[in-house]
């Protein structure tokens, strides 16, 4: 679900960040899903 979100606000995504997302254990995908909701950009969502 977060890589769909993803690709919807900020469109077509770099490898690193499906990568990023489907190696994340749950914890991690909480923490960038809430990044998210604030996030402008895509590294945004990976800062932290």
């Amino acid at each position: 679900m977060l890589l769909k979100q993803i690709r919807r606000q900020f469109g077509q995504t770099p490898d690193w960040v499906t990568e990023k997302v489907r190696s994340a254990n749950l914890e991690l995908i909480e923490t960038r899903s809430d990044n998210f909701v604030f996030a402008n950009s895509v590294d945004e969502v990976f800062a932290s």
